[in-house]
């Protein structure tokens, strides 16, 4: 996923702040663009392989 960054904001080449992707469920936009979707599955796969490792209570093994 390309993102050209503007300032400290990071806009996806539609011109969506990828903030405003993270922020909540794709509207009409988003349902159709493919940048927008795009990032948004990436993060929601983010966001569930980090609720994954804060999950995790197994120790490390030594070996």
């Amino acid at each position: 996923m390309a993102v050209d960054q503007t300032g400290t904001d990071y806009r996806l080449p539609c011109g969506r702040l990828l903030d405003d992707v993270w922020a909540g469920q794709p509207d009409e936009h988003g349902r159709t663009c493919r940048h927008c979707r795009t990032a948004y599955e990436s993060l929601r796969a983010l966001r569930a392989a980090t609720e994954e490792l804060i999950a995790e209570t197994d120790e490390p093994s030594v070996d």
